[in-house]
């Protein structure tokens, strides 16, 4: 992608936040936004004590070795498998009845025979609160279970950055086409997919 970019004489500006003045001033003819998605942090009570999974890969380093990770999803799985193999033990705790039910069958297929090697799960499990370092969780019989570690992530969803979506939108009269995770929360091949539509109408 960087030899296409560069053969292309394409500009690229890294570690520059657009404006809106920069919208309206910038003289051009057609915007693309792709503006991502940011982590949701539901009201579990305790939640601030507790990371979320994207911090791992800020730089944020668990403490000891033992980790939960709130929420089975593909984000959290993926999270999880990353860190088991950087010798961490990690459990993942799912509310519905299965991980990564958001995933393409044949990669979930692939995550979990990677998962069934290194990072432990259960199922069925909602949480109720986190206190320090441990969780309170709900399971089917609607019993109380009290689940223990070194650390605690959790991976609960992603919103679409809705807010910059549309200040940026109303900058100036240029026609803007809205892409990827900004415009709803998905996967990599929908806002691949939708990038490249974007440019062929172009």
């Amino acid at each position: 992608l960087e030899n296409r970019i560069r053969k292309r004489n394409i500009s690229v500006r890294l570690n520059c936040k657009v404006t809106p003045r920069e919208i309206r001033e910038g003289g051009y003819d057609h915007i693309i936004l792709a503006l991502g998605a940011s982590p949701v942090t539901p009201p579990i009570r305790g939640i601030q004590s507790a990371h979320q999974a994207l911090d791992f890969y800020r730089g944020v380093k668990p403490e000891g070795k033992n980790i939960l990770m709130i929420g089975g999803g593909l984000v959290g799985c993926e999270t999880a498998l990353d860190m088991a193999r950087q010798g961490y033990h990690v459990e993942v705790i799912e509310m519905g009845d299965k991980v990564a039910p958001d995933s393409y069958p044949m990669h979930r297929i692939g995550l979990l025979n990677e998962m069934e090697n290194l990072v432990s799960w259960r199922c069925s499990l909602k949480c109720l609160e986190i206190k320090g370092t441990s969780i309170l969780c709900k399971n089917e019989q609607h019993q109380t279970v009290e689940l223990e570690a070194d650390s605690i992530f959790y991976a609960l969803g992603m919103k679409a950055n809705e807010e910059a979506v549309k200040e940026l939108s109303a900058a100036s009269d240029v026609p803007v086409s809205i892409i990827g995770d900004c415009k709803k929360a998905a996967k990599v091949y929908e806002a691949g997919r939708q990038g490249w539509e974007a440019a062929m109408r172009l």
